[in-house]
């Protein structure tokens, strides 16, 4: 039987949920799906945040640089390097990963404004006063 984490994985390659109550639990499904696929952004990028959340700075740079390199639209993992930069000390870094992060969730935000747009369709017109 396929594992939630490994079904989650197929299905959504983005960040993967932090879910297990301890952090050990997730960095080892993490390294189960790596196993599998060892370029899976959203596990190389979801095992990156236990590092970071861990206290481990350095581990976590390398796994969230690896996730950016193989999908730079990942807004998590700019995210959580830019605060694992500021961790370490590294502030020019860290303020080009927040403001990239900030920049792919400005586009997030405006894909599904956009999206919502389209599936309303046109305004339609009030009966009472003609507008719309």
């Amino acid at each position: 039987m396929e594992s939630e984490i490994s079904f989650v994985a197929k299905r959504e390659p983005g960040l993967l949920p932090v879910a297990s109550p301890d952090l050990e639990s997730a960095a080892k499904n993490f390294h189960h799906v790596l196993d599998q696929d060892p370029k899976h952004s959203g596990a190389l990028a979801s095992l990156g945040r236990v590092e970071f959340e861990q206290k481990h700075y350095a581990e976590a740079s390398d796994l969230l640089q690896r996730a950016i390199a193989n999908d730079d639209s990942l807004r998590e993992a700019h995210y959580y390097l830019g605060l694992t930069y500021a961790r370490m000390g590294r502030t020019p870094e860290s303020d080009q990963e927040l403001r990239k992060a900030t920049q792919l969730d400005h586009q997030e935000a405006e894909k599904h404004r956009t999206t919502f747009k389209i599936n309303s369709g046109p305004p339609v017109p009030d009966a009472a006063s003609g507008r719309q």
